[in-house]
C-alpha cells in the first residue's frame, strides 16, 4: 500500500485501488505481469515483483498508473523479493539469490549474487 492506494495481485495481474473512500475502493490501474508474480514488495512509489523466469520487475506507482520502471532478468526463477532501502534481495530458485541496486530509474544493477540454491524466499532484518 502506498498512501491512500493499495496494490493487489493474483499473480498474473496487479491492480491499484484508490482507498480514499475505504467503504468503496475503486480500481485505478492494472498491470499484466510478464510472468507469474510470486511475490511483491512495495516501498514508497515503487512495487518490486518476483516474476519467475522474468526475474525482478520494478513498477512505478505514479499518479493513477502502474508502469514498468525497470527490470533485472535473473539467471534462475524468481520467487521472492525483500527490500531494504534501495536494495532488493531476490530469491532466484536454482539460481540462488541476488542483491540488486534499485536506486536509479534504470537499469537495475547487480551488486552480488550467491549461487547456492535452490532459494525459494528471502527476508531482510
Amino acid at each position: 500500500m502506498t498512501g491512500s492506494r493499495a496494490v493487489v495481485s493474483d499473480g498474473r495481474t496487479l491492480g491499484m485501488f484508490d482507498l480514499t473512500a475505504p467503504g468503496s475502493p475503486s480500481l485505478v490501474a492494472t498491470y499484466a505481469a510478464p510472468a507469474f508474480a510470486f511475490d511483491m514488495a512495495v516501498v514508497g512509489s515503487r512495487a518490486y515483483l518476483a516474476c519467475g523466469n522474468a526475474g525482478l520487475i520494478v513498477l512505478d506507482l505514479g499518479a493513477g498508473s502502474l508502469s514498468q520502471a525497470g527490470a533485472y532478468d535473473s539467471p534462475g526463477f524468481a520467487t521472492g523479493v525483500s527490500m531494504s532501502g534501495t536494495t532488493a534481495y531476490l530469491a532466484d530458485g536454482p539460481g540462488g539469490w541476488s542483491i540488486l541496486d534499485v536506486s536509479g530509474a534504470a537499469p537495475v544493477l547487480l551488486k552480488s549474487s550467491v549461487a547456492q540454491g535452490p532459494v525459494a524466499d528471502v527476508a531482510v532484518a
